[in-house]
């Protein structure tokens, strides 16, 4: 892969991994070049930046950009505090089981919703889907909390498809195998 391929695609990374690559590419370069390098990487950081704030629609893995995305809506959702704003089980809203709680992505892979007085534990992944049962997202966000089948969060246990995020939004859907009936979920970031 070219140097200008490389530059282009870690835009999209984080700081800390362009500076890496960036000390990388210029390893054996003119001083000049070095400079004017070092420079634009504060350019292309910025830049960088601004497309990850921008709205992802992840419809298709065509521009093999499916790493990429899983890695930025991993990066976005770990450690940040989250709330259900919206729930559809099914064509019936029930975003008010979920009112007052505060989810919380752990690093670790574990999640935590609190209301203060209640607080319950799972796992969550992004991760690529495999599945065929669907064409709206090659990305699948993974949730699951141990809790029994009667109990409301055992509602959000599933491989969502994401069909879109932004900052401070996470649009996630599921389409049953069975009835096709579709779930839709999302997550909105907690104002700190």
């Amino acid at each position: 892969m070219d140097n200008n391929l490389r530059l282009i695609k870690i835009m999209r990374s984080e700081a800390p991994e362009f500076a890496l690559l960036a000390c990388h590419l210029t390893k054996g370069l003119p001083l000049n070049f070095k400079k004017m390098i070092n420079k634009m990487k504060y350019v292309l950081v910025a830049a960088g930046l601004t497309l990850g704030m921008a709205s992802c629609d992840l419809v298709d893995d065509s521009t093999g950009d499916v790493l990429a995305l899983r890695n930025e809506l991993t990066y976005l959702m770990e450690g940040s505090n989250w709330e259900i704003t919206s729930f559809m089980d099914s064509g019936e809203d029930e975003t008010s089981d979920f009112g007052g709680y505060t989810f919380t992505f752990g690093t670790d892979g574990t999640v935590s919703a609190t209301n203060g007085v209640n607080t319950y534990t799972g796992t969550w992944s992004i991760g690529r889907n495999s599945s065929d049962d669907d064409d709206e997202s090659d990305v699948e966000f993974n949730l699951f909390f141990d809790v029994s089948d009667e109990h409301d969060f055992e509602d959000l246990n599933d491989d969502w498809d994401v069909l879109t995020f932004t900052t401070s939004t996470v649009t996630l859907q599921d389409i049953s195998g069975g009835d096709g009936s579709v779930d839709a979920l999302t997550f909105s970031a907690v104002a700190e």
